[in-house]
């Protein structure tokens, strides 16, 4: 059985602790894979009218939850806790969990299975290892 973890980031009371604290989690349930999503207070959620209420909207306008490229961007922010910390938390969370030994291991594995699904998925895992080599430090 495979199992994927949905995380998300930005929920009221929200913190740096907190934040901490789910890929702490994330990391200690060790699923096979994870998705990490930012809290999105669409209108006439109850997020949204607490948001509204309680001054956490990042920006005026209210609906600004998507970016003009389709990326979804973080549009609250907490005492303590900014909008840009929150969003950046997100790409942290991805490499803290996937760059240890056993994630990388269960890309690699399949590698020593069959020639041509081995070779696509050295090649994604190669490709995938560069590109956070290269990235700017945790």
């Amino acid at each position: 059985m495979i199992i994927h973890g949905t995380f998300i980031l930005g929920l009221p009371v929200e913190t740096k602790e907190t934040i901490e604290q789910t890929v702490r989690y994330a990391m200690d349930l060790d699923v096979f894979s994870i998705q990490v999503s930012l809290a999105a207070p669409y209108p006439g959620t109850e997020l949204y009218e607490m948001a509204r209420q309680n001054g956490w909207f990042a920006k005026k306008d209210k609906s600004d939850i998507v970016h003009d490229d389709g990326f979804q961007q973080s549009a609250l922010e907490y005492p303590g806790l900014s909008k840009e910390e929150i969003f950046e938390s997100v790409e942290k969370f991805y490499r803290r969990y996937y760059l240890r030994p056993k994630p990388i291991l269960r890309i690699v594995k399949p590698c020593s299975k069959t020639k041509t699904f081995a070779f696509a998925v050295c090649a994604k895992a190669t490709n995938f290892s560069n590109q956070w080599r290269n990235a700017a430090p945790i």
